[in-house]
């Protein structure tokens, strides 16, 4: 079910009844309904794959469990390396099985050996790449006794199925929000409120704006021949753009679905089109994955390794992991390392303004900041060429159709004026609220008939625009 579906208004409206007005007063209850809605949610996409999220479950729970009961290094390097290998396992066949073995047909290939055809039909599960960060972040922490494993079965089985963020993230840490699980929750009316701020915000993001920019975007990076640069200077704010809003949107959407359930999930996006370094920018963007990244493989790594230059080794691989994550291509894998270049070379950038530039005249000062905002925005949807292309030969066919400067009349653009209009809106909010938790996160001192008016004003948006059931992006990650 996606969100912006009518399906899932009734799934979600059930759901919300039986929570808070027959299973209000045990939280046990409301945790065991959460597991089963979860489930049923999530079996709606691929039951066959209910099974994947079960095994990790009981992996992690029991292996838990055990790392609290043994001081013996050994044992519990065992016991992690269990956890590590029954989740990764799973991720890796289903996701990359492929890849590699292609990989590896090529390379063998060009020695003389073949190994025939050992590709099979493998369907990608839904969210796998998520829950498996979420759940491994468990297991970890407590290996590192950052948290103590819970011995309520269900409590955390629900955690890791929990089905707001269950197929497109953020990616939750055990320690944020296995806690809210395990004590009493009661409905709030203000936190409901900001919630239903989120979701409708959420799906103007989506239904309005990425929706509508699909087509635009497709036509670019899929159909189009040869799209000339005026076209890709357009397309390439627009299909970031897209990108953002389909993504941040979810995220948004799944944020305030879980607040109407009395819980708290971290913020994903952070207005980072408004970021004036590659380094703040990823501080900004997917910070679920980036922050996980950071503490599970980044800050390990400098532990470990000798290098003197291990900063920018543990960058690279980071970023590179990054670019894998989001799929078995080679286009991502050379998005994460061109990104990793892209980060080091502005952070070259900021040094050199930071040492030999410190204006005091303000107009100098601005137009710096606006330098090296424009720097960090190209960077980012420049490295888009290798993240929205399906293969190097597209890459390439597009870059070179940059040679080609078009005309005014050649402009190859399919968006109306109403979403371009609501591009407007949109970054408007977001800019004069970029201070605040999110893009129509409306002060209370704001009157109410101005709130109830752009309420009235977003929700006809949207309800304009959701005959266009488009799945997230990020679904297929």
């Amino acid at each position: 079910m996606l969100f912006q579906t009518i399906h899932f208004l009734f799934f979600f409206i059930a759901a919300f009844a039986v929570y808070w007005f027959l299973l209000s007063k045990n939280h046990r209850r409301q945790n065991t309904f959460l597991l089963i809605a979860s489930y049923f949610f999530y079996g709606l996409w691929d039951y066959r794959f209910l099974s994947l999220i079960a095994i990790s479950t009981i992996i992690d729970y029991f292996v838990g469990l055990q790392l609290a009961k043994t001081t013996d290094q050994k044992h519990r390097k065992l016991l992690l390396s269990l956890s590590l290998i029954g989740n990764l396992s799973m991720l890796g066949f289903f996701k990359y099985y492929n890849f590699f073995i292609e990989s590896l047909t090529y390379s063998l290939g060009i020695l003389g050996i073949g190994l025939g055809n050992l590709t099979m039909d493998i369907i990608l599960p839904v969210g796998i790449s998520f829950y498996t960060l979420q759940t491994l972040s468990y297991t970890i922490d407590i290996y590192r006794e950052k948290i103590e494993p819970t011995k309520d079965f269900i409590a955390f089985s629900a955690f890791v199925s929990f089905f707001p963020q269950l197929v497109a993230g953020p990616i939750e840490r055990a320690s944020n929000l296995l806690p809210q699980f395990l004590i009493p929750r009661q409905f709030n009316y203000d936190y409901a409120v900001k919630g239903m701020q989120m979701i409708l915000w959420g799906l103007f993001m989506k239904v309005v704006i990425a929706d509508s920019l699909v087509e635009n975007h497709y036509h670019i990076f899929l159909y189009s021949t040869s799209p000339s640069l005026l076209s890709q200077l357009i397309d390439l704010p627009m299909s970031a753009t897209m990108l953002y809003c389909d993504f941040a949107g979810y995220s948004l959407i799944a944020r305030g679905i879980a607040r109407l359930m009395g819980f708290e999930l971290m913020r994903n996006f952070a207005f980072p089109f408004f970021a004036t370094s590659v380094s703040e920018f990823w501080k900004r963007w997917h910070i679920s994955l980036t922050s996980w990244l950071m503490d599970y493989v980044f800050k390990p790594f400098l532990r470990f390794s000798s290098s003197k230059n291990k900063a920018v080794y543990g960058l690279f691989l980071v970023f590179v992991l990054c670019g894998l994550w989001h799929g078995a291509q080679l286009t991502f894998l050379l998005w994460g390392g061109l990104t990793a270049l892209f980060y080091l070379f502005d952070r070259g950038i900021q040094k050199l303004l930071g040492r030999y530039m410190k204006p005091k005249i303000t107009i100098v000062s601005k137009t710096i900041t606006l330098f090296l905002w424009c720097t960090t925005q190209s960077f980012f949807m420049i490295s888009g060429y290798l993240f929205f292309s399906p293969s190097l030969d597209r890459t390439h066919s597009l870059m070179s159709s940059m040679l080609n400067l078009g005309t005014l009349d050649s402009i190859e653009f399919k968006v109306n004026t109403i979403p371009v209009f609501a591009i407007f809106i949109f970054y408007g909010f977001e800019y004069f609220h970029r201070k605040r938790n999110f893009g129509f996160d409306l002060s209370p001192r704001i009157p109410r008939v101005v709130r109830w008016g752009l309420y009235l004003l977003i929700s006809f948006m949207v309800v304009s625009y959701l005959g266009q059931t488009i799945n997230f992006v990020y679904f297929q990650f």
